[in-house]
């Protein structure tokens, strides 16, 4: 689980956007948009990124089984397509009470990257960002907080015209 930028200013634009509006199903559905559309650059990755690397014995099997080492986290390509393309079977994208979104996967292997949960052969590699953290600087995780901000505050400002 992972809270966006809880008591931020973020966080109090979005409180303010509701007790304006009521309804915040449209700003929502325009982050969580941009959500998968940011998510895409983990499966763009030529190279480790900032994941720690895999072993050459399994980089060699990789590419028997699937035709390439890189990205890390493609293999069959269930995952990817859970966090990056249209909802589906396996991606969690729902918006409770027009004011909360909740975005995720509900593919079974996932958490043990997420959590960094033991496991032999499956290290720590987190996936599920609010934007891009995993391989951007900072100012493009900025650029995401202000984009964010901007969709709120045009859809107060339309409907209170």
């Amino acid at each position: 689980q992972y809270a966006f930028d809880p008591d931020s200013e973020f966080q109090k634009r979005l409180e303010h956007a509701y007790k304006a509006t009521g309804d915040l199903t449209l700003p929502l559905t325009l982050m969580s948009r941009e959500w998968y559309r940011g998510n895409a650059s983990i499966f763009a990755l030529k190279g480790p990124g900032r994941y720690k690397d895999l072993t050459e014995k399994y980089k060699k099997s990789k590419i028997k089984s699937f035709g390439h080492a890189y990205p890390i986290l493609l293999a069959t390509g269930r995952l990817m397509a859970s966090i990056t393309g249209t909802p589906g079977a396996d991606s969690i994208n729902l918006i409770i009470n027009k004011n909360e979104l909740v975005l995720g996967t509900k593919v079974e292997y996932a958490i043990y990257h997420q959590s960094g949960e033991p496991r032999k052969k499956m290290p720590y590699r987190p996936f599920l960002f609010v934007g891009v953290e995993q391989i951007a600087p900072n100012d493009i995780k900025q650029n995401r907080m202000n984009n964010w901000l901007k969709i709120l505050d045009s859809y107060v400002t339309q409907l209170l015209e």
